[in-house]
């Protein structure tokens, strides 16, 4: 679990930049200008010996020019520090990389904004050392303060120490955000199935490391001997021209790497669109036309999403990439004429020239992660998310003209099931209760599964409330009937915590919800909340069968023997209350034999009525570790009937790492193998489908072709892979068109 202690690293950076950028007014407070600004008018004297100082020391009103902007690339790395160390919970290696980079980022930056400050307020000591400098190089006797005369070459001027020293980090820092950079570009040329230069840049990126290790050589050299050792200044010149050359090199592959990639993206895109205007004109029309697109339709539309969703990826990286490169190529030229030219303009060139390089190569390495400030990949297809909670009641007359089955007691209980959504707030706020004195004070969310949840705190905390033995969805929204805008399909052998981890990582946008489990914690629950109090999240409607059946009337009395509570390894007490318990064949008996008052055998009227009143109504699959969600009757039926309604689906899972290993097991899935906890379930779900074969292959599409569950699952925050993929589809349609274009002209005499 996450601590508040994780925060530490944004906080300290946040303190140290506020303590550096207001240094001067708290150390001076209203005499800041007086004490820093003694050197207000520039120096006027037109000699030309290094020992006249005028010539040497900058004017204080330039200095402070320099350490206001240095101030501002400072608190930007501390904005894109906090956002990177606030998003603790995507925890892959990479990210952790980047996390450390844009520390080490800061780190450089805060150096350079020191020395400024150094400048601006300390250049009359400045002043001194440098002249002791040059009076001791051009064999002068120093008058007073001789006491480090005998020091050689630049040892005793601690200023001109840091300032090397902040050079040479500023060039490991290039050095990593290159190398960050071209890490996405080899997941790109992996995807992309095309060979876009990574692996060039990979050796031109171990020559920047070789560049760096001898820079630092050379200033340790300096050191020594000052600057009266030419050579080293020569062997500089070229390191910083062999770097700068690298750099190009990889903005013309980046640059042509996302542009391939926006070109083909866009012909993928052209090429879905067509195929869905020729798909609308061959569906029939008519009252006889079954209502909603059809199953090709339904795939060529996720098809064109993940398409556009690429093009905007593309174009913005294509625009992006010479903003965070080509910044460097210029603080290389500024470090070049800092190294030829001693005064004020290279110096303050070399400063601020490469604190904005610095800035705009860390902005593009976050970009691309995908922690970056604005969620661009997600950007064209997100809409308002606060969702009013709709009454069940206001949608009963519309409902009779757009939906029924023809039974009216039947609609009137599926209205009423339909109506049972509940809030991501009332679901955190009832999650907090675990584990308190009042509710299941055992808890422990590595071990307890929905199925405990549902005999030891919902049947009890839903027993004899004010609202008699309901579902738990009444009692949390106190008697609201409310319409959901997504059901969520998930399998009550798994964790109780994972399940509201899904739910959460769904609101976030998030493709997978293993790393908000940490944030379930009851240290970091708050800060959730409050992120989804600002992204209008919290009022966002979910359809949880845990919470929205009403157990009193279906499971509370009847134990199964191998329900046990694996922290106690009791077996829950059975609910006594009085309720009447309704099975699937339990009378009043609908014309199918099925009854009418039970709730568990409606759940497929009950999704096509939401979607008949939620024009986006949609399902989300909490996919357990072990993808056991597959396997359960229950769980197919719910897939099989969303995709029959042409409801958007999205699906989280656990980790890449576990898709991964059970990718080939999804492979083998057939619906005769699914599993229920009563065989009379498992038997009424087979007879509602036909033709079992079809089913399979349905399901096999629905995981696996283009635009399905899977394809949607990868276009998270992998942005390379997505990118790739959906370029190289375009790339190999291009290829067909040509190969049939020149097969066709072939063919003609």
């Amino acid at each position: 679990a996450q601590t508040p202690g994780e925060a530490q690293p944004a906080l300290s950076v946040l303190v140290l930049t506020a303590l550096l950028v207001a240094g001067p007014w708290i150390g001076y407070r209203s005499g800041v200008h007086t004490v820093c600004q003694v050197d207000e008018n520039p120096p006027t004297s037109t000699s030309n010996s290094p020992t006249d100082l005028s010539i040497n020391r900058q004017w204080s009103c330039d200095n402070k020019s320099i350490f206001v902007a240095d101030c501002v690339g400072l608190c930007f790395l501390a904005a894109l520090v906090t956002v990177s160390q606030l998003r603790w919970w995507l925890t892959s290696r990479y990210l952790v990389a980047v996390r450390t980079y844009v520390i080490i980022t800061w780190f450089a930056i805060y150096i350079y904004t020191s020395l400024s400050l150094v400048k601006w307020c300390y250049s009359s000591y400045l002043g001194d050392l440098v002249l002791l400098n040059l009076q001791s190089e051009h064999g002068l006797k120093p008058a007073g303060r001789t006491w480090n005369h005998h020091v050689p070459g630049l040892l005793h001027n601690p200023y001109m120490i840091f300032c090397l020293i902040a050079v040479n980090l500023q060039w490991m820092v290039w050095g990593w955000g290159l190398h960050l950079v071209r890490r996405h570009l080899s997941k790109l040329e992996d995807a992309f199935q095309k060979s876009l230069g990574a692996t060039a840049l990979k050796w031109a990126l171990y020559w920047d490391m070789f560049a760096v290790f001898s820079s630092g050589l050379c200033c340790v050299l300096l050191f020594v001997y000052g600057w009266q050792a030419p050579t080293l200044v020569y062997v500089l010149y070229g390191i910083a021209i062999s770097v700068a050359a690298t750099v190009l090199c990889m903005l013309i592959l980046v640059l042509r790497g996302f542009w391939l990639s926006l070109r083909f993206a866009q012909s993928e895109l052209k090429a879905q669109t067509a195929k869905k205007k020729r798909s609308a004109l061959d569906t029939p029309s008519g009252p006889s036309a079954p209502s909603g697109p059809s199953s090709q339709t339904a795939q060529i539309e996720r098809c064109e999403q993940l398409a556009a969703q690429a093009v905007r990826v593309a174009r913005r990286l294509v625009c992006e990439a010479p903003i965070g490169l080509l910044p460097i190529l210029l603080a290389l030229a500024s470090h070049g004429w800092a190294l030829h030219s001693w005064g004020f303009a290279p110096e303050a060139a070399l400063n601020v020239v490469s604190i904005f390089s610095l800035v705009a190569n860390c902005r593009f390495v976050i970009l691309l992660s995908g922690i970056d400030l604005f969620d661009f990949a997600n950007a064209g297809k997100r809409r308002q998310a606060r969702l009013q909670p709709r009454a069940a009641a206001d949608k009963a007359d519309f409902l009779k003209a757009k939906w029924t089955t023809g039974d009216e007691g039947w609609d009137r209980k599926v209205l009423d099931l339909a109506g049972r959504g509940i809030t991501l707030r009332a679901l955190l706020r009832f999650y907090r209760r675990l584990g308190t004195s009042s509710v299941m004070p055992h808890f422990d969310p590595a071990l307890h599964s929905t199925a405990d949840m549902a005999r030891q705190a919902i049947i009890p905390l839903s027993k004899d409330t004010r609202y008699g033995c309901s579902s738990m969805s009444t009692v949390l929204m106190k008697g609201r009937s409310v319409f959901p805008m997504k059901m969520v399909t998930h399998s009550w052998s798994n964790r109780f915590s994972h399940l509201v981890a899904a739910v959460v990582a769904d609101a976030l946008d998030l493709p997978e919800y293993e790393a908000v489990l940490g944030r379930l914690d009851r240290f970091e629950i708050g800060a959730l909340e409050e992120e989804l109090y600002w992204k209008s999240k919290l009022d966002q409607t979910y359809w949880i069968c845990l919470f929205a059946v009403n157990q009193h009337a279906s499971i509370c009395a009847r134990i199964l023997p191998q329900e046990c509570d694996p922290v106690t390894g009791k077996q829950p007490l059975p609910c006594n209350c009085e309720s009447e318990k309704f099975g699937s064949q339990t009378p009043p008996l609908r014309h199918d034999g099925q009854s009418i008052l039970c709730e568990m055998n409606k759940f497929d009227d009950m999704m096509a009525c939401i979607a008949a009143a939620e024009p986006g109504f949609a399902q989300l699959l909490a996919v357990d570790k072990d993808f056991t969600i597959f396997r359960r009757a229950w769980c197919v039926a719910e897939i099989h009937q969303a995709y029959s309604l042409r409801l958007p689906q999205k699906m989280l899972v656990f980790s890449e790492e576990t898709l991964t290993r059970y990718k080939s097991y999804l492979k083998m899935l057939k619906v005769e193998d699914m599993e229920a906890s009563h065989p009379a379930d498992r038997d009424m779900i087979l007879a509602r489908i036909s033709d079992k074969a079809s089913f399979n292959e349905e399901v096999q599409r629905l995981l696996f072709d283009d635009g399905g569950l899977l394809e949607e699952w990868r276009g998270g925050f992998d942005h390379m892979t997505m990118l790739g993929e959906v370029a190289r589809r375009g790339y190999e349609r291009v290829v067909r068109a040509n190969s049939s274009q020149s097969e066709l002209e072939e063919s003609v005499p």
